[in-house]
Formats: C-alpha cells, sequence, structure tokens
C-alpha cells in the first residue's frame, strides 16, 4: 500500500516539474496587435481615439502627430494607414463598426448637409465629442489645424502647431515675378467639360496669395465652362490640378481643350500638379504650392498679349 503511495506522489511531483519546464520553454507569443481589427490603433492606452470622417482632417490630425490616435478613417482617405478601418462617410456610416470603434472624438468637415439624427445620438448616448470643421477657404486650414490643436491639448501637439503655422506663412509669401512670368492663370480640375477653381476655394486663394493673376474674377468656388468659355478667356497659362496624373502624357490630359489652338498651349504655359492631396484642404497643401512654384519657374513670360 505505502509503495502504492510513493508512486503517485512522484507521479505528481513528475506532472508538476513536467508543466514547469514546459511553461519555461514554451516561448510567450505577443499579444495580436489591433491595428488591422475594428479595436482600432491605440489599444486600451489611455487618451483621444479620434475617427476623422475626412480625408483633410485626417491628415491635419496626423501633421499635428496625432495619427497613432486614429482609429477610423473616410471611405476615400488616401493618405491614412490603409490598416485603418474605414467608417464610410456622411452619406453612409457603418454605425455598427463606429459603435465597435468606440471613440471620443469624431471629426467631420461642415457643409450645408445636416448631421445624421442617428450619429448625433448615438454620440449622446456614447458620450462621444463631434467636431465639425469648415475646410473650404485657403484660411480656413491654419484655423482648423488651430481648433484640433486646442481639442487634443498637450506639450507635443502645441510644438507641432507652431511649427505647422510657421511653415504655412512662409510658403505662402507672395512673389512678384510670379504675376510677370505666369501670366493670368486659369486653375482646372479636369478639362472635358473645363472644370475650374473659382473665387472662395482653397485652390484660387492659394494661387492668389502666392502673386498669381487669375483669369477668372468672379462666380463661385466651382465653375463649370465650355470651350468657348476659355476661348474668350485666352488664359496665359493653365494649371490642371490633377492627383496621380502623369505630366508626360499633357495631350490627352488637356482633352477638347488641345484642339482649340489656345496661346498657353503654344508657348508652354500649361502645367500638370499631380500631387496626390492636391485636392485635399490641408497641411498638405504646403507640398502642392512648392510642385506649383517648381513648374512655374521653368515657363517664359507669355510671348503674345491676351486677346481681351
Amino acid at each position: 500500500m505505502r509503495r502504492v503511495q510513493w508512486i503517485m506522489l512522484w507521479l505528481v511531483v513528475f506532472v508538476a516539474v513536467a508543466a514547469l519546464l514546459i511553461g519555461l520553454l514554451t516561448p510567450t507569443l505577443p499579444a495580436k496587435s489591433p491595428a488591422n481589427s475594428d479595436a482600432g490603433s491605440p489599444g486600451s492606452r489611455p487618451g483621444p481615439r479620434i475617427v476623422a470622417m475626412s480625408p483633410a482632417l485626417g491628415v491635419i490630425v496626423a501633421d499635428l502627430g496625432l495619427g497613432d490616435r486614429i482609429v477610423g478613417r473616410h471611405a476615400f482617405d488616401v493618405s491614412l494607414d490603409a490598416s485603418i478601418p474605414v467608417v464610410g462617410d456622411i452619406n453612409g456610416i457603418d454605425y455598427e463598426r463606429l459603435l465597435r470603434l468606440d471613440p471620443t472624438h469624431i471629426l467631420l468637415e461642415r457643409s450645408a448637409q445636416p448631421l445624421p439624427d442617428r450619429l448625433l445620438n448615438l454620440a449622446s448616448d456614447n458620450g462621444w465629442i463631434i467636431r465639425s470643421i469648415p475646410l473650404l477657404a485657403l484660411d480656413d486650414i491654419p484655423l482648423a489645424t488651430t481648433q484640433l490643436a486646442d481639442l487634443f491639448d498637450s506639450p507635443a501637439t502645441r510644438r507641432r502647431h507652431t511649427t505647422l503655422l510657421a511653415q504655412f506663412k512662409e510658403t505662402m509669401r507672395p512673389n512678384r515675378e510670379i504675376a510677370q512670368r505666369v501670366g493670368r492663370v486659369l486653375p482646372l480640375f479636369w478639362t472635358s467639360p473645363p472644370s475650374a477653381a473659382g473665387p472662395g476655394s482653397f485652390h484660387y486663394e492659394m494661387l492668389e496669395r502666392l502673386g498669381f493673376r487669375m483669369a477668372l474674377t468672379e462666380g463661385g468656388p466651382f465653375i463649370t465652362l465650355d470651350p468657348e468659355d476659355i476661348l474668350r478667356l485666352d488664359p496665359d497659362s493653365i494649371l490642371l490640378l490633377t492627383p496621380g496624373a502623369d505630366p508626360a502624357r499633357l495631350d490627352e490630359l488637356l482633352g477638347p481643350l488641345g484642339r482649340l489652338d489656345l496661346r498657353c498651349v503654344r508657348e508652354g504655359r500649361v502645367g500638370v500638379v499631380s500631387d496626390p492631396m492636391v485636392n485635399i484642404p490641408a497641411t498638405s497643401i504646403l507640398g502642392v504650392v512648392l510642385e506649383v512654384l517648381e513648374i512655374t519657374a521653368k515657363w517664359q513670360p507669355p510671348a503674345t498679349p491676351a486677346a481681351n
């Protein structure tokens, strides 16, 4: 009987030692990263959990050093990490995903369209902070940067904010030589039909601030023209605001405008601004400005005056 008891005791000891050795020798696997899940990248760290339902606001938040706090992004976002879950746009929000992401802040661009009642109700029930920020005019960009720095106030964010505003001011300095070299410029989003950036748009105000003279002097932020309008305007230069386009395909990009025998085409003052962020009203505009200045620096002043 005692022999059986000793055997049982040694078996218990053996199993305990074996379990201990297995635990020591088995590598500990790292916790699964939440970056590719609806849990969002910040995980359980304290601090804001931001849903940027605007590509422009996503850029500004990231430039303020808060990109790692973004847990949800806009359907058309092209700048943030692709692993961040998409929550849709103002016309189609994935509310189930939004609830799973459990944000602290939801950022949207202000528009004439009212915020959905369901979004407002969920925000009230869950304690989400919603900020609707205008981003149409040029000066909306530094203003939005300041508003977001105030909202997510920290020493690091304040430093980034100060740097961004200084860069914005320096980059937007007017240059008197531009008007002489470029003449009257027409900024176009696309050419079929011709669609121009007009007064009130951040593109128009950006070019004016830099010292460009504008071929269009009245109208709204987005103006649809026809080829006859282009002929009457007879711009000294054209800038095609086409993200990701290949400047070597200028003839193709000009489309029907290439058949109008425009002075600016004949004299080589047509440029393709292909920065992927060219149509995003955000702090990324600083890179767009540098591309515009680089393109137009190669141009010669108009050889012949405008017909009008």
